[in-house]
């Protein structure tokens, strides 16, 4: 009997002296909080998933008009010099800059408009001429926009 209560005795002592990063309680309460945190993370942006997922195809659009850009520029500057630089006859830079051409233009309205662009395979559920008028000259030409320091002009879903 004295020995199972010098043990309870030591096993109190022990936990005790034992720094709090090495008791279970601790780890339960933190196990709690990042369960907590991640709910939080899964539940807040199912709320803004379509925006978000738009956003994603804005960006990815806007790289493809990019590129595409960048490509009519080389193409451009193959046809005009014509030093064999991009190792291609005429007709396949003029056929290549036809497309660049068009890609940019299905790009941008796609951007504009809203739409889908095939050779990326995704599809741009708001584009910026939904937001109205109004709302895009608030934005872009108002003093106290976002990137002068104040965001009072940033329309209240973005």
């Amino acid at each position: 009997e004295e020995e199972g209560s010098f043990e309870d005795v030591l096993r109190r002592c022990n936990q005790m002296r034992m720094p709090p990063h090495f008791r279970p309680l601790v780890y339960q309460v933190l196990l709690l909080v990042v369960a907590a945190l991640c709910l939080c993370v899964w539940l807040v942006p199912l709320r803004l998933y379509p925006r978000l997922v738009n956003t994603a195809c804005l960006v990815r659009a806007a790289r493809n008009v990019g590129a595409n850009v960048l490509m009519g520029v080389l193409l451009a500057r193959e046809l005009v010099l014509d030093d064999g630089f991009v190792r291609l006859n005429g007709t396949s830079i003029a056929a290549k800059l036809r497309e660049a051409r068009d890609e940019i233009s299905v790009g941008v309205d796609a951007m504009r408009l809203g739409g889908y662009i095939a050779s990326e395979q995704l599809h741009v559920s708001i584009g910026a001429d939904d937001i109205g008028l109004e709302a895009y000259m608030t934005l872009m030409y108002q003093e106290g926009c976002p990137w002068r320091g104040n965001t009072s002009c940033v329309p209240p879903y973005w």
